[in-house]
């Protein structure tokens, strides 16, 4: 998957494999002369191969007033969808009265892997302070001068949800030209849920139990050299203080709570005036609930302690983490280069303590003062 824009870049498309299956089931039986059984089955999939790293291609290359070219920031989402629904309703008819309830379930598994800038990207906006502040950044591009260069992680999310709806309504024939609907629903929704609980959420004031912090050598000797005196994870201010993951207190796998009180009434009237039938009047209400959607939840994904991302500015195209004037290199706590060879996946393992300034490089330049500046 590779894709590049601008008009002086031609030939450079977005080309991505995408399989989609469906299979319908359908039964229709009529149990009397007024009551029908409607039953059916949906299963649809969807499926992105080949992509992954290693059709990463170039790194997203930005050249303000100018062209774009590379995997863009989001990267490749490799993804298997499923969808299972399964639905049945009766209709009965009743002198004036037309009955229909009937219910619904569906579940939908999502299998993806995301890789948020895996490749890295270069943003070459003359910002640098080496740059030629011309009219446009070409020249900075030519001579290897981006403003600033990101890189993040990648991540595994297995997504699940559930769907209960049941319903019940009337069609009443009041008279010949007058109609009136009304009808009941109730809609379940399960939170969306990663099973391999690679997801976080904040809660102001909690410190997570399930990766508790402890200081590892490197960090501890680090902020020895800044004057702190014994560090330990209070007093250098690492403990990511709200940043909760499932499996802490009152933190569920969906990171919320599930709603059961979605009752969605309706109603609605069709009235014809006079006797003619040519006009017709019709006027409803309803309450309707909509499900969270699954891309949401990648929101909270590859963020510390599964991943992360790092920012450093005035950097070199041909390597990124080295300051332009040679003297600093910026440091890069998640081994990215390293990571993206395996996919740039971390997975450490749960209820062990971890070193939380690995994604905390803001925290550490914040105090160094003779460091340049970085985000």
């Amino acid at each position: 998957m590779f894709q590049a824009a601008g008009a002086n870049v031609p030939g450079f498309g977005s080309i991505t494999n995408i399989r989609y299956q469906q299979w319908n089931l359908s039964h229709t039986w009529t149990i009397s002369n007024t009551t029908v059984n409607e039953f059916r089955f949906n299963y649809n999939r969807e499926g992105h191969p080949n992509l992954g790293p290693e059709f990463e291609g170039l790194p997203f290359i930005q050249v303000s007033g100018g062209f774009t070219i590379g995997n863009n920031g989001e990267g490749s989402l490799p993804q298997v969808g499923n969808s299972f629904q399964w639905s049945d309703n009766v209709s009965k008819v009743v002198g004036k009265h037309s009955f229909k309830l009937g219910s619904d379930v569906r579940r939908q598994r999502f299998d993806q892997t995301l890789y948020f800038d895996v490749n890295g990207e270069f943003f070459v906006d003359q910002t640098s302070t080496n740059s030629t502040l011309g009219d446009t950044a070409f020249s900075d591009y030519l001579l290897g001068f981006p403003g600033s260069y990101g890189q993040g992680s990648a991540q595994i999310e297995n997504v699940r949800s559930t769907g209960l709806y049941l319903f019940a309504q009337d069609s009443w024939k009041i008279r010949p030209n007058l109609t009136l609907n009304y009808g009941l629903r109730w809609e379940l929704n399960t939170p969306i849920a990663d099973i391999s609980k690679h997801v976080q959420t904040f809660r102001p004031g909690q410190v997570s139990t399930v990766y508790p912090c402890q200081l590892g050598t490197d960090t501890i000797a680090y902020f020895q050299n800044l004057g702190v005196t014994n560090p330990d994870c209070d007093n250098t201010g690492v403990v990511p203080t709200g940043l909760v993951v499932p499996g802490d207190a009152g933190v569920p796998n969906a990171l919320t709570q599930t709603y059961y009180k979605s009752f969605a009434p309706r109603i609605g009237v069709a009235w014809s005036p006079g006797s003619s039938g040519k006009t017709s009047i019709r006027a409803g209400w309803g309450l309707f609930y909509n499900p969270i959607e699954q891309l949401v939840l990648e929101q909270f994904s590859a963020e510390p302690p599964f991943g992360g991302s790092t920012f450093p500015f005035n950097t070199l195209l041909n390597t990124p983490f080295l300051d332009q004037s040679g003297g600093f290199t910026y440091p890069n706590p998640f081994g990215l280069p390293s990571l993206a060879g395996v996919n740039g996946i971390l997975n450490p393992p749960r209820d062990q303590p971890v070193d939380w300034s690995f994604g905390d490089t803001r925290h550490q330049l914040r105090k160094s003062p003779n460091l340049p500046r970085h985000q």
